[in-house]
């Protein structure tokens, strides 16, 4: 029994003597497992080779593993697997960020020609085309960290040039939108119509922008673009100070046609009961068409006295009505002056200047039918020596001569007033001194406190 128990003690000794001198730790594996693992990590195989990393991690893992549970063989095992994973991991990542990095920079140098860099930046572009061949060249070998380190240098410099490019671009062409959307406007095109030549100048610049722009002279297209931007914005001060012309000019019209006042007319008659109204301000004048009346096709001397009269009455009337639409015009021409629509302003003074026209005709007409009141009345007036007149009111002053009177207006008198006081009560007389001084008054309703008028020295019937 005793011979069995040392045989078997003798048996165990030997087979622990065996397992501690058979395999020893893979230390040296294990480290140089680490190294790689770390080196993969660094060269960021988790993103670029993630399934062949993760084996490598695992194999280490089970490696030391083994390594505690005094399996030396498995431990050994698993570190050599575990180093075999992280040189394909290293590789294939550096094989794929090689090739990222030749995407990246012919992507950029293909942006870079499209951008015309050969023109803008001739040197430093060619020199980014060599470096590309080169990192292509060692790819093609095989030698993918080479590959890499070589694009890796040259990258940042092709991506700051690109981006420069970029927002010359950018700035050139942002330049000549800003300019094009304004000449869209619909403010620039009312205004055009109005200032041909400044628009044709901003449209030429604009044109020299693109022109520039395709050249890529980016400098310059942006100058031109920016010029034509001052000129369109220095359209609205041409448009004021046209505007501001056009509002004096006007003025002075109505000033000289006496439009711009409250006008009072008169109408005048052989009937009774015929008294002087203010015409309504707001009345809408509107254009007669030609030939729209018998009374307007027929000659002012073909006229029989009523028609005669009658065409009086609508001339004054129409008068009135144009008077007050221009006065209206007009105010509303400067209220748009002031609120800054200068377009709007400039194309009410338009209408203004075509119903000054429209007055200008109806006054023409009014005096051939004034003329011809007068003619008539001549003809059926008895020539009578001249008769002394009743003294006049102290403030009027009446003067002889040969032919006719002089009278000086007061305020308050009117034609048919001077007429009714010098003619014994006869008003209707007023066409009489209107013809004697038509080289005076433009306008039987308009006369000026002051002024001296001529009065025929023969007196009605």
């Amino acid at each position: 029994m005793k011979k069995l128990i040392t045989l078997l003690l003798f048996v165990i000794l030997m087979l622990g003597l065996y397992n501690c001198g058979g395999v020893p730790r893979p230390d040296q594996e294990l480290s140089t497992a680490k190294e790689k693992i770390e080196l993969s990590q660094k060269e960021d195989a988790p993103k670029y080779a993630n399934k062949e990393f993760s084996s490598a991690l695992s194999d280490y893992t089970a490696a030391t593993n083994a390594v505690s549970q005094g399996k030396n063989d498995i431990a050994k095992q698993k570190a050599l697997s575990s180093i075999s994973n992280s040189d394909v991991a290293i590789a294939k990542t550096r094989k794929s960020k090689a090739e990222e990095s030749l995407s990246t920079m012919s992507n950029l140098l293909k942006e870079a020609e499209d951008m015309k860099a050969d023109i803008l930046i001739p040197t430093d572009f060619e020199n980014y085309k060599k470096s590309y061949e080169v990192s292509k060249s060692l790819y093609d070998q095989s030698m993918y960290q080479d590959s890499y380190t070589n694009s890796k240098s040259v990258l940042p410099s092709i991506e700051s040039s690109v981006s420069d490019l970029r927002t010359r671009w950018g700035n050139a062409k942002e330049e000549l939108r800003k300019a094009v959307d304004k000449t869209e406007s619909p403010m620039y095109k009312a205004m055009t119509k109005r200032l041909t030549n400044e628009a044709a100048e901003i449209e030429k610049l604009i044109s020299d922008a693109r022109t520039l722009l395709d050249q890529a002279k980016l400098e310059e297209s942006m100058q031109k673009s920016k010029e034509a931007q001052e000129k369109i914005d220095n359209l609205t001060n041409s448009i004021k100070k046209m505007n501001e012309e056009y509002l004096n000019k006007t003025g002075d019209k109505l000033k000289e046609l006496k439009i711009n006042r409250n006008l009072v007319f008169m109408y005048f008659g052989r009937k009774a009961g015929l008294n002087e109204f203010k015409v309504a301000q707001t009345i809408k004048v509107y254009k007669e068409e030609e030939g729209s009346t018998n009374t307007q096709q027929k000659e002012v001397s073909n006229m029989t006295d009523e028609e005669l009269t009658n065409y009086k009455s609508q001339l004054e009337t129409d008068i009135s009505n144009i008077k007050s639409q221009i006065r209206e015009l007009y105010n509303s021409a400067q209220i748009d002056y002031s609120n800054g629509e200068y377009v709007r302003s400039l194309d009410t003074l338009d209408k203004v200047d075509e119903l000054i026209s429209q007055y200008n005709e109806k006054q023409d007409t009014y005096n051939k039918v004034l003329s011809e009141i007068d003619k008539r009345a001549k003809a059926k007036v008895v020539q009578q020596p001249a008769v002394q007149q009743p003294a006049v009111q102290p403030k009027e002053e009446v003067k002889v001569t040969e032919t006719y009177k002089t009278y000086k207006v007061i305020k308050g008198d009117f034609l048919s007033r001077i007429a009714t006081k010098l003619f014994n009560g006869g008003y209707w007389w007023w066409p009489k001194i209107f013809v004697l001084n038509k080289d005076k008054i433009s306008d039987p309703d308009l006369i000026d406190e002051g002024q001296e008028l001529k009065i025929p020295t023969s007196l009605p019937e």
